[in-house]
């Protein structure tokens, strides 16, 4: 869902799919950081914002807003984006030019997503087969499945007990179908797990999650 909205705002605005595929680029999400104030509900009536949030010379801002009718905050994500060169698959440089006319808005966080750093101490938490239905039209693995396997990942007396209260993701390189994937832990402190996603044959990381636990409200 975040990335249908960031993809038809970028459309609307001249700078999405349609203006960068005749150049061989493309936007990829690098960092994103989700707050969960609470979970939705049976019911809920939800409402997303999205918006741009400025750049520096390789990264792009665009900061999510999911609230409730009563314009309560429910989730709430920055994120950094950058353009990649299809054949070189080397970042581009954000031009100014590139947000010109745009409405630009306040980061709706006051940190920016960071670098996370790597395990020291990993433990083999699952293994995943890539599912056609889990690829984009790159056939590349959608970025929401990563946090489901580290999720998937758990026990399920933990997940029982405890829910994110903010997620910080980390994307290294693309994987694609098909292929099996990996996922490591390790446990930070009781409140805090992190997370590593590789090849099968452990060459290659993906992704890095950071998940912040609460007990379940």
């Amino acid at each position: 869902m975040l990335q249908e909205v960031a993809y038809r705002h970028a459309e609307e605005r001249g700078w999405g799919w349609g203006a960068l595929k005749p150049l061989n680029h493309f936007w990829v999400l690098v960092r994103v950081q989700m707050i969960f104030d609470r979970f939705p509900v049976w019911n809920d009536t939800i409402q997303l914002e999205t918006w741009a949030s400025g750049s520096n010379k390789l990264f792009a801002k665009r900061s999510w807003h999911f609230l409730d009718e009563q314009q309560q905050s429910i989730i709430r994500c920055n994120s950094d984006w950058a353009i990649i060169d299809g054949e070189s698959r080397r970042i581009q440089r954000i031009r100014p030019e590139s947000f010109a006319g745009w409405y630009l808005q306040e980061a709706l966080l006051d940190k920016e997503p960071a670098k996370l750093s790597q395990l020291n101490k990993k433990i083999m938490a699952g293994k995943f087969a890539i599912r056609l239905s889990e690829i984009d039209l790159m056939q590349h693995v959608n970025n929401a499945n990563y946090v489901k396997w580290a999720m998937d990942s758990l026990h399920l007396d933990f997940i029982n007990a405890y829910e994110p209260a903010k997620i910080e993701v980390n994307f290294l390189k693309e994987a694609k179908y098909p292929a099996t994937m990996l996922v490591f832990k390790e446990e930070i402190d009781a409140l805090q797990t992190l997370f590593s996603i590789t090849s099968e044959d452990e060459t290659i990381e993906h992704v890095r999650i950071l998940i912040h636990w609460r007990e379940r409200r």
